[in-house]
């Protein structure tokens, strides 16, 4: 096995545990704020809103020093952070110390440390892995994020039953802790090395940054697409979960295995290159954001009855269709721009795109204490709709060459 090759598995490797980690955390911090602290609502959006604030606040600052810094240090330096900040939630709960304002310290910090992580992951791919292999190994993580989906909300399901939610973030506290060792065996490439380089005043970088995206039309289409899908992800995500409970009278084992059977559609990604070279990128992005959006109406017409089967459903086409769209519009990406940019490139795109998480989650929780979940659960979905309209653009489809379907 080339060192590349064993650079990009040890990379894989530790991302893939990180990501099992995380789903546990994505089900057992929110329960716990439900059933263990008795939240509202609002107070679950607002604790969702949190987990993602540093990324409008601090993204297009941090892709500067993902820039200047050593990005696998600074990735196993926000490892450690996230570790560290997710163990003092078990930690509290069995001291009997827990509350609601301690999940949304570790909410935040551990948003800040995951807009380095992020940033710098992204721009760390390149380093290891060449431009003609991007595309195969974009897919791989794909995979392997939704792999994590399925093994971790099953695993998280199981793990609340038995052990409580709050004592279950423990798992997600010792991925991190995998993660930090798996990046000590990346060996560094000389690729690396350029952050090195006499950097410039950083206002001019971050202008650089900036102006990368802001003058690439397409590029500039993609985000915004991704921005308005994010936006309606997170209204709903903001009350999936109360929806879930509160609703239809799920029980955390029950929305495990829902959320977990219906990550199965990740097969989607595995041929993701094949589609992209099929169909042209222009078409694949089309197609792949607008039957994903399509299917978040299943959400809100899991009230009238058929719940599990219509939310394994959406889970289905979901995690089918969205990582062909994150996989080519990645790639594309990470291939068209410069080295020394990456940080700063996706720092922009990640502030935009990302930023509309927090925004979402609370304006989710706000409609959701005015005109109710079920309504707010059909909003999500027209502004998840509303995404596809970014990507009929001849801007957007001149960047996949001739196209040999049309999307209608």
């Amino acid at each position: 096995m080339s060192s590349d090759a064993r650079n990009f598995q040890w990379l894989w490797a530790g991302q893939t545990i990180s990501l099992v980690g995380s789903a546990v955390s994505r089900l057992a911090i929110p329960t716990t704020a439900i059933f263990a602290l008795h939240a509202s609502a609002f107070e679950v959006g607002a604790l969702g809103a949190a987990s993602y604030v540093a990324f409008p606040v601090l993204g297009v600052f941090a892709g500067v020093w993902v820039d200047r810094l050593p990005r696998r240090r600074l990735m196993i330096s926000c490892d450690i952070v996230r570790a560290l900040v997710l163990a003092t939630i078990p930690i509290a709960a069995t001291y009997h110390a827990l509350t609601l304002a301690l999940l949304f310290v570790a909410a935040i910090v551990t948003s800040v440390a995951s807009v380095f992580f992020d940033i710098a992951y992204q721009a760390y791919l390149p380093d290891v892995v060449d431009a003609d292999g991007l595309h195969d190994a974009n897919a791989r993580l794909e995979v392997s994020n939704s792999a994590a989906q399925i093994a971790g909300n099953a695993a998280a399901g199981a793990l609340i039953a038995g052990l409580g939610a709050a004592l279950t973030v423990a798992i997600d506290a010792v991925s991190f802790g995998l993660s930090v060792v798996t990046l000590a065996f990346v060996r560094e490439r000389p690729r690396e090395q350029v952050v090195a380089r006499v950097a410039a005043p950083f206002v001019r970088e971050l202008r650089d940054g900036l102006q990368y995206v802001f003058s690439n039309r397409a590029l500039l289409r993609i985000v915004a697409c991704t921005a308005t899908s994010n936006l309606g992800g997170s209204i709903s995500g903001a009350v999936y979960l109360v929806f879930a409970y509160r609703t239809l009278h799920l029980t955390p084992t029950v929305v495990g295995i829902i959320l977990a059977v219906g990550n199965a559609g990740f097969i989607g990604a595995f041929f993701a290159p094949r589609v992209v070279k099929r169909f042209g990128l222009s078409n694949t992005l089309v197609a792949s954001t607008g039957i994903a959006a399509l299917a978040q109406v299943l959400v809100p017409l899991a009230v009238l009855g058929f719940s599990a089967p219509l939310l394994i459903s959406e889970q289905l086409i979901a995690s089918a269709f969205i990582p062909i769209y994150n996989i080519a519009q990645v790639s594309w990406r990470q291939a068209a721009v410069p080295p020394e940019l990456g940080g700063r490139m996706n720092a922009t795109v990640r502030t935009i795109a990302w930023g509309t998480l927090p925004i979402g989650a609370l304006l989710g929780a706000t409609l959701a204490t005015s005109i109710g979940i079920v309504p707010t659960l059909v909003v999500a979905a027209v502004v998840c709709l509303s995404g596809v309209a970014w990507l009929v653009h001849p801007d957007v489809r001149a960047i996949g060459g001739p196209s040999r379907v049309r999307i209608v």
